[in-house]
């Protein structure tokens, strides 16, 4: 039974500060998920990792009870409760990957503004005007720049789907990560947008809730039955 994973990362990922990414930050960012202060939305997830629940429960106050500890500059290693083969995948997961402890300490809620935020990845935020768009510029630090092809991105925070599949055949969008339900018949019956839609699989888990109160979920048999 495997309750011990031991990840080694690459040496030659580096934060846009110039600073290289450590199995630290990955320690710190782990814990500061499941840190109550913080209130993710999704530490749950982390609950297999030994002491993770406890933590994030505020039962416990010492976060070095959890188990996640870098055991190398570049190796990190987590303990868990029972043995998951999947655990890799939640280990991938933004939830458990490195955080810019110095920037967030230093700007605390304002560490993901432009002038303040600190990431590792493919694109660097260059702007954001909140509740309305952000842009994103590829970082020519990152360890596979020479593969990045776009530039910029420009992306639009839009509420309604509806709203955004209009502008998208208007011309004003480039692509859409989502469209409407009611509109994927009309789309893939349409000769031209039919060649632009795409359709992946998506692995995930769904929760229902019903209302005991209304027809016909007021029945016990039909609950049960579902």
């Amino acid at each position: 039974m495997r309750l011990v994973w031991e990840f080694i990362m690459r040496d030659d990922i580096k934060w846009t500060d110039g600073k290289p990414v450590t199995a630290r930050d990955v320690e710190y960012g782990v814990k500061r998920t499941l840190n109550p202060a913080t209130a993710s939305d999704y530490a749950y997830v982390l609950y297999i990792i030994k002491g993770a629940a406890d933590f994030n429960a505020g039962e416990v106050t010492d976060s070095d009870t959890v188990g996640v500890k870098a055991v190398g500059d570049y190796i990190v290693r987590f303990e868990l409760n029972h043995a998951a083969g999947y655990f890799p995948a939640i280990a991938s997961m933004w939830i458990a990957r490195p955080q810019p402890q110095e920037a967030i300490e230093k700007w605390g809620d304002k560490w993901t503004e432009p002038e303040n935020i600190v990431t590792n990845g493919h694109y660097m935020l260059k702007e954001w005007v909140h509740d309305d768009y952000l842009v994103m510029v590829k970082n020519p630090d990152c360890y596979e720049a020479d593969k990045v092809q776009i530039d910029e991105i420009y992306c639009v925070m839009i509420e309604e789907q509806s709203t955004a599949l209009t502008l998208y055949e208007g011309g004003e969008l480039n692509a859409l990560r989502e469209v409407p339900l009611e509109d994927m018949d009309r789309l893939k019956a349409d000769p031209v947008l039919s060649k632009e839609l795409y359709i992946a699989p998506r692995l995930c888990t769904y929760y229902y809730g019903f209302n005991n109160e209304k027809f016909p979920f007021d029945n016990p048999l039909v609950r049960k039955a579902f």
